[in-house]
């Protein structure tokens, strides 16, 4: 793997004798087969890679019995081709001929991310369904999807070996940058991909397999009193179904009852989101959601707007959920992530500052790492003093992590947040409402709660 800023890469080659040796060992050459490598250090004599091996280097062996000797690696590039580093010595003995001996490597780049915002289209009985790529978990007897990135792209699949631990199961082959998974028990599970014979610290998905749940949703489109609706019904049911593709990692399915109900409340058509100085005749936010209480579910109204605030595309109480017209493509799926307890994440609160919250934005400084998203890492290292590797991107910023989750806060010009997480993710978050609403920057609370899954409505 690349070194980055807090890996430690443990690559290693080992010399072993099981008989009595004595003599001296050569490094006679380092050779790269790319531009990539010409003049980077690769071989060490030490594992504090700080003795670089140079050609001719000469190693005297004493007389000893079941004889070994590690020299250590430490690439600081990726190999472009494969083989991409062809090491070579010689034995020079006592008594005897000497002996040569060469040792081909590649220096890969694995990419395993658990938290990304990558998709696959899969089509079930008939219908095609767009599911998260990497998710936190599979319902039993559901399949899941998990792929790796591995550089150079010579590197060939049947190198590339994916192992469950029980309680998964392998659906088709196990070797390549892509694999299918069933749950098959309940419980937390590991999904280990090991690429080639590396003894770095082998990248690992966390995997929950849980039962399987339904929770009912009953939607309800307001129209005004020309008849004009904010949305069609079967706008409803697409995002019905986008929420689907999204929890089926948790092992929840959206039921939607029908019929879907049009009703014509022309004072509801525009809502006044806050409920101060409410024109006559407008409804506020919660006479919406006091339409219908406790039918067994979520309840969803689908309005036109928000009269007195143009960035609210959607809001959500333990009374129901309100949708507008300017909803995005995964509005209803993070407004179900509120009914389930999740809350918001955000990259800053730049749009609150100018009411007196103190200003909070991750920085370009803060890296994607085992501190800052530890449930949703990938069995990379954890710090400088710990030997393995981070199989994020390098340069993954928190920045970026934040805006493939679900729960972010603010919508983007292209709305990619979809990932559900496991456990706490580092970003800037609030606590509390209106008046007891504080801001911060630590681990956001965003983790799914498996544990609470039929929830409703009041």
């Amino acid at each position: 793997p690349v070194v980055g800023d807090d890996d430690i890469v443990e690559g290693r080659m080992l010399l072993h004798s099981p008989e009595a040796v004595s003599g001296t060992l050569e490094i006679t050459g380092v050779y790269g087969y790319d531009d990539g490598f010409a003049g980077t250090p690769l071989v060490y004599a030490d594992r504090g890679c700080t003795d670089p091996i140079l050609p001719g280097r000469m190693f005297p062996v004493p007389l000893s019995t079941d004889w070994s000797e590690s020299f250590y690696m430490n690439p600081a590039t990726v190999s472009q081709t494969h083989p991409g580093v062809q090491v070579r010595a010689r034995w020079h003995p006592l008594e005897g001929a000497d002996l040569t001996a060469s040792k081909f490597l590649t220096i890969v780049s694995p990419v395993v991310e658990p938290i990304c915002s990558a998709t696959t289209n899969v089509v079930e009985d008939g219908v095609g369904h767009e599911y998260t790529v990497n998710p936190c978990g599979v319902g039993v007897g559901r399949k899941a999807y998990f792929r790796v990135e591995v550089s150079p792209e010579s590197f060939p699949d049947d190198r590339i070996v994916w192992e469950p631990s029980p309680g998964l199961a392998i659906v088709g082959g196990n070797r390549g940058r892509a694999v299918t998974v069933r749950g098959v028990t309940e419980g937390v599970k590991t999904l280990t991909v090991h690429v080639g014979d590396s003894v770095s610290s082998v990248p690992r998905f966390t995997v929950r397999v849980v039962e399987n749940v339904t929770v009912d949703l009953r939607a309800w489109i307001i129209e005004d009193a020309r008849g004009n609706k904010p949305v069609s019904a079967d706008q409803v049911r697409r995002m019905v179904k986008d929420a689907n593709d999204i929890y089926a990692q948790v092992g929840v399915t959206l039921n939607l009852v029908e019929p879907i109900v049009v009703t014509n409340v022309p004072g509801a058509y525009n809502v006044d989101y806050d409920g101060e100085s409410v024109p006559e005749g407008m409804w506020t936010y919660w006479d919406v959601v006091n339409m219908h209480a406790n039918t067994g579910g979520l309840e969803c109204y689908f309005i036109n707007q928000f009269a007195d605030t143009d960035d609210t595309k959607a809001s959500h109480s333990s009374r129901g959920i309100v949708v507008t017209r300017l909803a995005t493509r995964y509005t209803l799926a993070h407004e179900i992530g509120h009914a389930f307890g999740m809350c918001d994440i955000y990259d800053s609160n730049d749009d609150e500052v100018d009411t007196g919250y103190p200003s909070l934005a991750l920085l370009s400084s803060e890296k994607a790492s085992y501190a800052r998203m530890s449930d949703d890492w990938n069995n990379g290292c954890v710090g400088k003093d710990f030997p393995g590797a981070r199989y994020y991107r390098a340069e993954t910023g928190m920045k970026q992590i934040a805006g493939r989750l679900l729960m972010l806060g603010s919508v983007p010009d292209v709305d990619v947040r979809r990932d559900i997480t496991s456990g706490s993710v580092y970003g800037v978050f609030y606590i509390g409402s209106n008046e007891s609403k504080v801001w911060m920057k630590n681990c956001a609370p965003i983790g799914f709660p498996i544990g609470n899954r039929n929830i409703n409505h009041q």
